[in-house]
């Protein structure tokens, strides 16, 4: 049986790689995204970072 793995707390732009690294299929962010100044911008470079990470495999 194939169940994925995912992530729940304390994940975010410093940790998300090495949490990535062990080979679980995903991560719940929320804290990192809503952090003040610009909700947006961390959106946009979290989701990056782990489209970048997914893409080197």
């Amino acid at each position: 049986m194939d169940i994925p793995v995912i992530v729940v707390g304390g994940i975010n732009l410093d940790n998300v790689e090495q949490v990535l690294s062990i080979g679980i299929d995903g991560v719940a962010v929320h804290q990192a995204l809503f952090e003040p100044p610009d909700i947006e911008q961390n959106v946009r470079r979290l989701g990056a970072k782990i489209s970048k990470l997914r893409e080197r495999g």
